[in-house]
């Protein structure tokens, strides 16, 4: 620790030393670094070097004015007390800026989240990854995270590859659903807008808990859990095809019999538009099955056109489908 403190004052730190050294202020008490500072400013030698020679000729005229001559040592002795006392503040100034940079970091929750049409990749410090879909956000404590457990918060769609640590519990909070793992992979929808939680498991296994019924399950791989958000009961399915629910981390959004509103909400949501339809399509009673891409707009605007025999205008963020 005291080899980083010292590159720490030098501004030579790199980034992953920089994180090494919170995580160890993070690990000792108060008492302990009031230690390791007295014991650096009783002990360190100062670095001169940045001191123009010009202005060390100018403190000592200074002093040669203010006192009495006196003989070569005695002035030494002198000079390095007052030029202690004047680098000393800075010293305690710098070390005291890092404990509360550090104390001040640790203490915020760190937030990623994304807008209409955005995704994002993050890597957790236990090694986690997740993407994010649109509108969707995850937060964590960098100060209790990787202690007795891997907590998050979280509300959207994302997939989840989470490290596997045995003695480190991995856990998601929702507003509805409480999920713990160790390691695994799986797809969690859940939006605050939708009725339903839904998580699709590949590998691993889930305990999951409704926060409403306190209701608890297990979902083992290629099971997909169903949390209905009004009654707090929660629905565990078999599913052939599981990673067809994460296509669109794929580039793909894949539809099975879905109702036309919500695919057109899917769409919306994914390119970040406005989508309107003539009258005569039923948005909640059209189903639709099949793959529309969810990178690719005008081939997803192509799609809708040639399913429902409607020709479209698209200005700007709004999508306007009509009769040929």
């Amino acid at each position: 620790m005291r080899n980083l403190e010292a590159k720490y004052l030098q501004n030579q730190l790199t980034p992953d030393e920089l994180k090494a050294l919170r995580e160890k202020v993070n690990t000792v008490s108060d008492d302990e670094i009031a230690a390791s500072m007295q014991d650096r400013w009783m002990s360190d030698t100062i670095d001169e070097s940045a001191v123009p020679v010009e202005r060390l000729n100018t403190i000592k005229t200074t002093i040669d004015q203010s006192i009495t001559p006196v003989r070569p040592a005695i002035f030494i002795q002198k000079f390095a007390r007052i030029a202690a006392a004047i680098l000393l503040p800075v010293l305690l100034l710098s070390t005291l800026y890092l404990y509360h940079e550090n104390r001040t970091l640790a203490a915020e929750e760190m937030v990623v989240a994304t807008g209409k049409g955005e995704r994002a990749n993050i890597t957790l410090p236990d090694g986690t990854n997740v993407t994010l879909n649109s509108e969707s956000s995850l937060r964590y404590s960098p100060q209790t995270f990787n202690q007795s457990e891997r907590c998050v918060k979280f509300e959207g769609e994302a997939y989840f590859d989470v490290a596997k640590i045995v003695s480190l519990p991995y856990i998601i909070q929702t507003n509805d659903l409480r999920v713990e793992v160790l390691g695994t992979k799986f797809n969690l929808s859940a939006r605050q807008n939708d009725a339903v939680v839904q998580l699709s498991l590949e590998e691993g296994y889930v305990s999951l808990l409704s926060l409403l019924s306190k209701e608890e399950k297990e979902v083992f791989a290629n099971q997909q859990a169903v949390l209905n958000k009004s009654t707090g009961r929660i629905t565990i399915i078999s599913v052939a095809d599981i990673k067809s629910n994460s296509s669109w981390k794929r580039g793909e959004l894949i539809f099975g019999n879905a109702k036309l509103s919500d695919v057109l909400a899917t769409l919306e949501n994914n390119y970040n538009i406005t989508i309107t339809m003539p009258a005569h399509i039923n948005r909640f009673s059209d189903l639709f099955t099949g793959m529309i891409p969810s990178n690719n707009l005008s081939e997803a605007l192509e799609i809708i056109k040639l399913s429902y025999h409607l020709n479209y205008t698209l200005l700007e963020n709004q999508a306007t489908f009509f009769n040929n």
